[in-house]
């Protein structure tokens, strides 16, 4: 039996004083939240075992599976949990969004929580670009002037670096998508709702096909992250971008099934 507590009297009282004072409110205590924090930490967080084979979600599985230094039967286990824990990332977030959207049917998203709402996005998009922008000074600072212990090049030997061929396709994709999602969101301001439904299935295909072959170049490339700093910063640049075209690759699809088109 559930015994009530002090907070389950308290919480919505104070509630109700803050939306009538503040016009805010104050959202009732859920898991949501630190679930779906623990999901994400656990998934992108390096943990070793079976000798020191990582279980990381970089692609080491596939390093592995082409240098042939594990049977591929090890490294099932590992794809079966990956797979488990972005399934419960999943349905941790469509719970949330169902929160939201009755939190929006009570008439709690007033106009100052929308704002609000907003302003917290504006501040990670900013948040998003001086994260990006640290590893693109980093990648220019050691590129314009590389060290002694780089051998004084960029990239250190012996790495070579190849500009055509993936890489370029992947440029002419995002910049695709870009216009293809721009052509979106100005169809949908202006009304014609078709040309926009159209857009934006098509910036998924794309955002899908470029994360197809980024996949693709990993496990052709042998570049690996313990390569000195340009190993790194290619990972670590080419591999969050490729993770934020995934997020938005979910997000519009959510869009695109909750819109009454």
């Amino acid at each position: 039996m559930y015994r009530i507590s002090n907070i389950d009297l308290i919480w919505p009282t104070y509630s109700f004083l803050s939306y009538i004072l503040f016009d805010h409110y104050i959202p009732s205590s859920t898991y949501v939240p630190y679930a779906g924090g623990s999901y994400l930490s656990y998934i992108f967080q390096d943990h070793y075992t079976l000798s020191a084979v990582p279980s990381s979600f970089t692609g080491t599985c596939f390093y592995h599976l082409n240098t042939g230094s594990y049977h591929p039967a090890v490294l099932i286990p590992f794809i079966m949990a990956y797979c488990y824990l972005f399934y419960n990332l999943y349905n941790n977030l469509i719970e949330w969004r169902i929160l939201l959207v009755l939190e929006n049917l009570q008439g709690n998203h007033t106009l100052k929580v929308q704002k609000n709402f907003k302003y917290g996005f504006a501040l990670f998009i900013v948040s998003e670009v001086m994260f990006f922008f640290g590893f693109f000074i980093a990648l220019f600072y050691y590129a314009l002037s590389p060290t002694i212990e780089m051998g004084n090049t960029w990239p250190s030997y012996p790495i070579i670096t190849e500009s055509k061929g993936i890489p370029t396709l992947n440029t002419l994709i995002l910049l695709c998508s870009g216009v293809v999602a721009t052509w979106g969101h100005k169809s949908l301001i202006a009304g014609y709702t078709y040309d926009a439904y159209l857009s934006f299935i098509w910036t998924i295909y794309l955002a899908l096909f470029f994360m197809m072959a980024q996949l693709y170049e990993y496990t052709v490339n042998v570049i690996t992250l313990q390569d000195g700093v340009y190993g790194s910063v290619f990972y670590m640049l080419t591999g969050f971008h490729g993770f934020h075209v995934f997020v938005g690759i979910i997000m519009l699809r959510n869009q695109i099934l909750t819109y009454k088109w």
